[in-house]
């Protein structure tokens, strides 16, 4: 289903989006285990320009990347992206050049319609975790027996570890 808003439907004073379907979200990336929550408002800069305001917030189940395990992490992501419908005057390789910082929030469109739920997915997608870790003090799994130790120690960590200072340390022990 697609949560689609033409820029002529909002009225000048915006438009307050109440998101009730959850079909726009990416199941077959991330798994949502709580409701989501969408405070959204649109908000005319123009003929050709919208404005989306808001945050999304929801609770997704990631895999930590140390020890596997299911964690539960909050997603709790501002909004503000502004979608513009280029002028066809103007011509695409000037305007790419004259891009400033302000401009990095922009989405061109082909056509003055808001797809509230492709910007939602994209949102939610860009506000995971680059490094999905269930905690700071996560020690991970054995790189020998692939224990977690979280769990339980595994036996492999106190075997002598290869270093390549251990030649010199039985320099030392046949000196003495």
């Amino acid at each position: 289903m697609h949560l689609s808003v033409a820029f002529s439907e909002i009225p000048e004073h915006g438009l307050q989006v109440e998101v009730a379907d959850t079909a726009w979200f990416p199941e077959d990336v991330v798994t949502r285990t709580g409701n989501i929550s969408t405070d959204l408002i649109l908000s005319k800069k123009g003929e050709s320009k919208v404005e989306l305001r808001g945050k999304i917030a929801v609770m997704v189940q990631l895999d930590c990347d140390r020890c596997l395990a299911g964690f539960n992490y909050t997603i709790d992501a501002p909004i503000q992206v502004i979608l513009e419908v280029p002028d066809p005057s103007h011509h695409w390789h000037l305007q790419d050049l004259e891009l400033g910082e302000t401009d990095i929030e922009t989405i061109v469109l082909d056509e003055p319609v808001v797809d509230i739920g492709d910007i939602l997915r994209q949102q939610v997608l860009l506000a995971l975790p680059e490094k999905q870790v269930c905690s700071v003090a996560c020690l991970g799994l054995c790189d020998k027996c692939g224990t977690n130790l979280n769990v339980k120690p595994c036996q492999c960590r106190k075997k002598a570890v290869n270093s390549p200072f251990a030649v010199l340390a039985q320099y030392k022990n046949k000196k003495k």
